[in-house]
């Protein structure tokens, strides 16, 4: 018995033995593994890889494997030469060993990202900087035998830390920001299906068009649940669990989307479950301040909408959204004035298809009242396409000196009065036509002793004195009196 236990004893050691070097050798041959890192991502991606370093740990968590790299760089090439698409202070893997080589799971226990910089840039041309994946179409030969059981991976949980997201489309003027941005989740691949949940939020969200910010340095809060499916040739997402949150204002989406061959097949539902005026009022640009908490706002508030339908260059998906609000109030913290009275109800559809014409935008009203000051007006525009068909009314007697007294404007000045009754009703081709007795348009526009002076701006506007008589036929300036600075100017004419 004892050349026995010799025998097992030896096996042991050198089973131990063989263990123990194959744990060691990534850590003697490290700078050999990244330097073929480096050079097979050319095979695969056409940008370069740059790393500063490759760490392996694996003797004290064994038989789990933590490998993490710094300071790891994507760098264009062509166009995009010397721009940087990612930038990473630290990536960090753990996988198990046993799982991979014993039970045949290619999953990864943990993936942790620190620190990214990710640049996504599109050109006036449509040229991007992120379409950097080289395929092979030599290894896609039709006669390629597909394996019996779908090839699965799986990631048990990731995160990125503190990152920074720089989205330029310089086609469409889009530019999107976001910073101090965390995000973590789940990810399952199973043949053709990816199964994501996930949790996003940044503290500092800025969209802008057209130079126009649209969202200003807004929280975002997003969690998304969905499955994206390639099923031949197309890609189906389907939303499980959305919850998107801007500021104060949560909203979903449900329903699922379809990228096809020269289409995209779309059906969302938009919902604000249990959402008041004063979550809605905190994505009003300039609204969401540090005292919001202490901002007073009530008021009946309601949002909805749904997007169904295919979307090409020629085509568009039917659409129609809701916005209401009655009865509602705002009053800031440290103010003694309100503005009140705020009703607000716009209706904006479309049956979709090709015929812009039939897009409806209809602001039933908008009103509201603070100190001595009042605003109502209401908006229909249709046929916008071919020959716009505009009806329209405008009531005003707005004291700017009140403006300051109900909302925070820092760092502004801002005095005067504008007293407005505007009305519009006609189509466009009858002033083309000079058939003014078909569209009617009346009214006055009255600025008077207005001043306004910001910190963002050299100089002052005044204007004494500033009148539009408006008719049919003739938009007659009877009077303005200015001054831009140190230059005054005064005009009058038709």
């Amino acid at each position: 018995k004892s050349w026995v236990k010799k025998i097992v004893k030896a096996i042991l050691f050198i089973f131990i033995l063989l263990l123990f070097s194959l744990l060691c050798l990534p850590y003697f041959y490290k700078d050999n593994i990244a330097e073929y890192i480096k050079n097979e991502s050319s095979n695969f991606i056409d940008a370069d890889l740059v790393f500063d370093g490759i760490d392996v740990f694996a003797l004290k968590s064994f038989p789990k494997l933590t490998v993490e790299l710094d300071a790891l760089k994507l760098i264009g090439k062509n166009k995009f030469k010397g721009v940087e698409l990612i930038n990473v202070q630290q990536v960090a893997v753990e996988l198990d060993l046993l799982d991979i080589l014993i039970h045949n799971k290619y999953q990864l226990n943990k993936l942790n990202v620190k620190r990214p910089i990710v640049n996504l840039i599109t050109l006036e041309d449509g040229s991007v900087n992120y379409d950097i994946y080289i395929t092979d179409d030599e290894n896609q030969s039709s006669n390629t035998v597909e394996d019996a059981s779908p090839f699965e991976f799986k990631i048990k949980t990731y995160s990125i830390e503190n990152a920074n997201l720089n989205y330029i489309d310089k086609s469409y003027s889009i530019q999107l920001i976001m910073d101090s941005l965390y995000h973590n989740g789940s990810f399952v691949l199973n043949g053709d299906s990816y199964e994501f949940k996930t949790n996003t939020n940044a503290l500092d969200l800025t969209l802008s068009y057209d130079e126009i910010k649209y969202l200003n340095k807004t929280n975002l809060d997003l969690k998304f649940n969905g499955v994206i499916e390639f099923i031949g040739d197309d890609l189906v997402l389907e939303i499980i669990e959305n919850q998107i949150k801007l500021n104060r204002f949560n909203f979903g989406l449900e329903g699922s989307f379809k990228m096809l061959a020269d289409d995209y097949d779309m059906d969302f539902t938009l919902t604000t479950p249990n959402q008041s005026f004063k979550d809605f009022y905190s994505i009003i640009p300039g609204a969401y301040r540090q005292d919001f908490d202490q901002l007073e706002a009530k008021g009946n508030f309601g949002f909805d909408g749904h997007l169904k339908g295919v979307y090409n260059d020629e085509i568009f998906p039917s659409f129609q959204f809701n916005l209401i609000t009655s009865d509602a109030f705002v009053q800031y913290p440290g103010y003694n004035h309100a503005i009140d009275d705020v009703n607000l109800s716009l209706k904006t559809s479309y049956p979709g298809g090709s015929n812009l014409d039939l897009l409806d935008v209809n602001l039933e009203q908008l009103n509201l009242s603070f100190l001595n000051s009042t605003l109502a007006m209401s908006l229909r525009a249709l046929e916008l396409e071919s020959d716009p068909k505009i009806k329209a009314n405008l009531n005003a007697e707005l004291k700017f000196d009140d403006i300051i007294k109900v909302i925070p404007i820092d760092s502004s000045e801002i005095s005067g009065m504008l007293n407005t009754n505007l009305k519009v009703d006609g189509q466009y081709s009858s002033i083309e036509k000079e058939e003014y007795d078909q569209f009617n348009a009346s009214g006055l526009f009255e600025l008077s002793q207005f001043h306004f002076a910001s910190k963002d701006f050299d100089q002052t506007l005044s204007i004494s004195g500033l009148m539009f008589d408006i008719k049919p036929n003739i938009l007659e300036l009877t009077k303005m009196n200015a001054q831009f600075g140190e230059s005054d100017f005064s005009l009058t004419g038709t």
